[in-house]
């Protein structure tokens, strides 16, 4: 019923409200550390790099209105919502986007770029937790640079390799030559062998 309906948006924009107050002031920290591992890789997006919170559904929002915002928006949306059967805005519909110099990173750059970016936004995840809990994990990195060329991959590596310990798999034996100090182990036929000297 639409009372039931109701109640239960009322669950969602007290709790949306709350987490995208969390979500934004994360988004500040991850783009603060972010953008320091960009600037050793690309310098020249530093001055242009951004991230975005992108609440579904809103194209501007003025984020001290988001809660009276988003209770219009569900009010409105009632008869669309109960065509579809599930909730269509809220925190768990949001996003975030990448621009440089005002240009959406995954669509107007390669993808190469693009997973580098993601790397580069893992780590600075994983930095940051490091800073919180001071335990950095390790990293499992599975055919991860794939579309990256050589020169950006060594890039990258040098700063992984400074803060983490990392299980790298890949099929591609120059590879190897990313990593300072290196013990190399081969899966054949789903059966790990001895380390290749």
């Amino acid at each position: 019923t639409q009372s039931q309906i109701k109640f239960w948006n009322d669950q969602v924009v007290e709790i949306s409200g709350q987490l995208v107050k969390f979500r934004l002031e994360a988004i500040h920290l991850i783009e603060s550390e972010l953008k320091k591992l960009i600037f050793i890789v690309f310098p020249d997006f530093y001055d242009q790099f951004k991230l975005h919170y992108k609440a579904k559904g809103f194209e501007e929002l003025v984020w001290d209105e988001y809660s009276f915002a988003l209770t219009k928006k569900l009010t409105e949306s009632y008869e669309k919502e109960c065509k579809v059967g599930y909730s269509l805005y809220g925190a768990h519909r949001d996003d975030f986007e990448i621009f440089v110099g005002g240009k959406s990173l995954f669509s107007f750059f390669s993808r190469g770029i693009n997973r580098s970016v993601s790397i580069l936004l893992k780590l600075s995840l994983l930095i940051l937790l490091d800073q919180k809990y001071k335990n950095f994990p390790i990293l499992l990195l599975d055919d991860s640079f794939a579309e990256i060329d050589f020169g950006l991959k060594k890039k990258l590596m040098m700063i992984i390799e400074e803060r983490a310990l990392v299980f790298y798999g890949s099929t591609i034996e120059e590879d190897r030559k990313l990593f300072k100090k290196v013990k190399v182990f081969q899966v054949q036929k789903g059966i790990l062998k001895d380390a290749v000297a």
